[in-house]
C-alpha cells in the first residue's frame, strides 16, 4: 500500500479492528509481553535506509529503561535454529525487488 493509503487507514476515526497502526502496536506489545522483545527488520536493498529509520524510531519509542522492544537491522540472516524464541521477524520488500536473501528466508 502507498504511504498515503496507510496514513488514511491509521486515522483516529478508523475502527480499532480496521486500523493497521493499532494492530501493529497491539501485536508488538503482546509479543514483547510474552518475551519476544527483539524486532528483526529484514529489508531489500532499496529499503535499507527505511529500516534504519524504523530501528531508530522503535528504539527511541519502545526500548526505554532496559524494557520494551529492541530493534535489529542489517544483521545477516542465518539458519532459523540459531535464533532464540525472543524474536519477531519483519520482512520489507518493494514489489518487483529481486532479493534472494528475502525470497529464500520467507
Amino acid at each position: 500500500a502507498s504511504a498515503r493509503a496507510i496514513e488514511e487507514a491509521c486515522e483516529p476515526h478508523i475502527a480499532t479492528g480496521n486500523n493497521p497502526g493499532v494492530w501493529l502496536g497491539a501485536t508488538l506489545a503482546s509479543l514483547a509481553g510474552s518475551g519476544r522483545d527483539k524486532l528483526t527488520l529484514v529489508t531489500s536493498p532499496p529499503l535499507a535506509g527505511f529500516g534504519l529509520w524504523v530501528e531508530q524510531l522503535i528504539a527511541e519509542s519502545l526500548g526505554k529503561d532496559a524494557r520494551g522492544i529492541v530493534p535489529i537491522t542489517g544483521e545477516p540472516l542465518v539458519e532459523a535454529n540459531a535464533y532464540g524464541d525472543d524474536r519477531l521477524f519483519v520482512f520489507l520488500k518493494l514489489a518487483g525487488d529481486e532479493s534472494r536473501e528475502l525470497d529464500t528466508a520467507q
